[in-house]
């Protein structure tokens, strides 16, 4: 006869209807808290599984920003945009400056840019903006044909970036090009915000040959 207090060790738990809790005939009935092996396996396994898929991901990227600036490359993912873009986009998105300054990558790009969702055109002209890739003809473009488009959330965040980096574009051969169109799209108190800071360095800007 075994003791009160001796469990067998081929006894095992009645499961608790609450998953983190757990029942044992050694326990007179009482529900009592069990240090979760399997939930922290399970948390574990789940943060190695996001890890490997976040590494395949940046992996995928890397090969797509090497092929849009070869010349081979280009030609097939200009091709293969026709059926899907999401893998592309992403791979261009990352690493939109190489891509966009590359002479085969440009292929690529303008060839992204006609085929993308509101969204998409946004976030790419979102980081045109952010990054100085306006002074890129191909840039500004796409920064114009967003503000062309009736997003009033997403041109009021153009609206702030072109605001903030005017000057430099201003005196920029290019950039200078990419700011009389945005003046022209810009509405509302941004507009005035923008004509502001240009005003106020207007002295600095008519000592520069874009300016």
């Amino acid at each position: 006869m075994r003791g009160r207090g001796t469990r067998s060790s081929s006894s095992k738990p009645r499961i608790s209807t609450n998953p983190f809790l757990c029942q044992d005939d050694s326990t007179d009935g009482q529900e009592t808290t069990v240090v979760n092996g399997h939930d922290h396996q399970d948390q574990s396994t789940q943060r190695e599984h996001s890890s490997f898929v976040q590494g395949i991901a940046i992996y995928m990227n890397i090969v797509v920003a090497k092929a849009a600036v070869t010349y081979d490359g280009s030609s097939l993912l200009q091709e293969k945009l026709k059926s899907n873009n999401k893998l592309i986009f992403s791979g261009v998105y990352d690493y939109l400056f190489e891509v966009m300054t590359n002479r085969y990558g440009q292929y690529v790009f303008a060839k992204l840019i006609e085929i993308c969702d509101p969204s998409q055109l946004h976030r790419i002209a979102h980081h045109i903006c952010s990054s100085q890739l306006m002074t890129n003809k191909i840039g500004y473009s796409v920064v114009v044909q967003c503000l062309n488009t009736p997003s009033t959330r997403q041109n009021e965040e153009l609206y702030e970036q072109i605001v903030r980096h005017c000057l430099e574009l201003a005196t920029n051969e290019h950039g200078c090009i990419a700011l009389n169109e945005c003046i022209t799209c810009i509405r509302g108190p941004r507009r005035s915000q923008l004509f502001n800071v240009i005003s106020s360095n207007a002295v600095h800007l008519s000592q520069d040959p874009s300016g």
